[in-house]
Order: C-alpha cells, then structure tokens, then sequence
C-alpha cells in the first residue's frame, strides 16, 4: 500500500515538474542592452578577462598598510567616512 502511494506521489510530481510550456512561450525582449549601447555610439567599458585582473582582498590589505600609519589614521578614517556618506 505505501509503495502504491509513494508511486502516485511521485508521478502527480513529475507531472507537475515537467511542464515547460510556460517557460517556452515567454516572448523575448524586442531589443538587448549591448544592441542599444552600440546603436548609441557609446564605447563600451573593457571587460576584464584575466582572473589575475580582478583586485581581491588582499590586494587592498596590501594597499592599506603601506599608505595608513599610526600618525595618519584619524585622517585617513575621516575621508573614509565623508567618502562613504557622500
């Protein structure tokens, strides 16, 4: 008996997920984003390929200890935060 329900169960699911003819019949859009950009003359920015491109976290913990010291942190902290609420 509980195979006989577990078998309807799982066919009433199959049915149900497998229907795709929403999905197919959604129009598609009358004009991309990259085809108005080139309609428009406007160059568009580079795009970075190369993973060693990409600045990770460490590149900018690199950057922060060479450029705040102890004497420079008050300062440095409040262009931050001018810079953060602007």
């Amino acid at each position: 008996m509980k195979r006989a329900a577990y078998l309807a169960l799982g066919l009433c699911l199959f049915g149900t997920g497998c229907d795709k003819t929403e999905q197919e019949a959604a129009p598609a859009p009358a004009a991309t984003p990259a085809s108005a950009v080139e309609s428009s003359g406007a160059e568009q920015p580079a795009v970075a390929t190369d993973e060693s491109d990409i600045p990770t976290e460490q590149d900018f913990e690199d950057e922060a200890e060479t450029q705040i010291t102890a004497s420079n942190l008050e300062s440095e902290l409040d262009n931050l935060e001018k810079e953060i609420g602007d």
